[in-house]
């Protein structure tokens, strides 16, 4: 997880995206997070069937990088904007040359120690309760500074109203849900997968579309939102607006840890 907040922080410190590339990042991942059936297992939990289980196999990485932001602006905070994740980077980097594997434990045994060192703060509690016991983590509106902030929104859950997995195992549509918006919309069991039209997974507020073939071979587009019935917790960045080219260019650098 820390190398997907490293993998976005360093593409727009070098360049590599601007900052809506960086923000659009940050949405993709969160989206992700929030529509994930694993999201609030305790880390125990998680452990099983991590390798068969997609959602459980993502889940380190989405929490490890959301961790690192929620860390990054407590450093600052708390070092009044001297110091940033990056020291705490540097900080492992040292402690892992010290004695052997087995004296000096795992990256998850020092970064604690890396914190207190760096920025004098206590992370156990925070890992207790988002790593070990499985508490969503919702960044604060000022996670990334002022000129990006955090959005929590409260939206309907992202429900494709059919059987997605046994649907693309057969090529016919299967499990749609009689109460659901798919069904509303037309689409039925038995109609022919042709290619999907549009959609953003874990996003119910975007339209999903898919072309079909009925039982007589008629083609057709079927499009709808694919809200389910249970709400969900989603976070967004947004880049605030009305920057000129200078103050974004800051922004990026600020975003960056640059």
């Amino acid at each position: 997880g820390f190398t997907d907040f490293y993998a976005r922080r360093l593409a727009l410190r070098a360049g590599l995206i601007d900052l809506d590339g960086f923000v659009e990042a940050w949405n993709t991942a969160l989206a992700g997070y929030a529509a994930s059936p694993a999201r609030a297992l305790p880390n125990a939990e998680m452990v099983k069937g991590f390798w068969e289980d997609e959602a459980r196999h993502k889940l380190p990485y989405d929490r490890g990088s959301l961790m690192a932001a929620l860390l990054d602006r407590r450093i600052r905070e708390a070092t009044h904007g001297a110091r940033n994740f990056d020291a705490v980077m540097f900080e492992l980097r040292d402690l892992a040359k010290v004695g052997s594997p087995a004296e000096r434990g795992s990256v998850a045994d020092l970064t604690p120690a890396a914190v207190e060192k760096v920025a004098g703060i206590d992370v156990l509690p925070e890992i207790a309760r988002h790593i070990d016991a499985g508490e969503p983590i919702l960044l604060p509106a000022d996670a990334f500074g002022g000129c990006v902030t955090v959005k929590t929104l409260t939206l309907p859950a992202f429900d494709p109203g059919f059987d997605r997995d046994k649907s693309a195992a057969t090529g016919l549509i299967a499990g749609v849900d009689p109460a659901g918006p798919a069904y509303a919309a037309g689409l039925r069991d038995g109609f022919k997968r042709l290619a999907r039209e549009g959609g953003k997974d874990g996003d119910s507020r975007v339209e999903l579309g898919y072309r079909v073939a009925d039982a007589a071979g008629k083609e057709r587009v079927i499009r709808y939102r694919p809200e389910g019935k249970a709400t969900m917790t989603l976070q967004e960045l947004g880049v605030q607006p009305g920057l000129d080219a200078a103050a974004r260019a800051a922004c990026a650098r600020t975003v960056s840890g640059g």
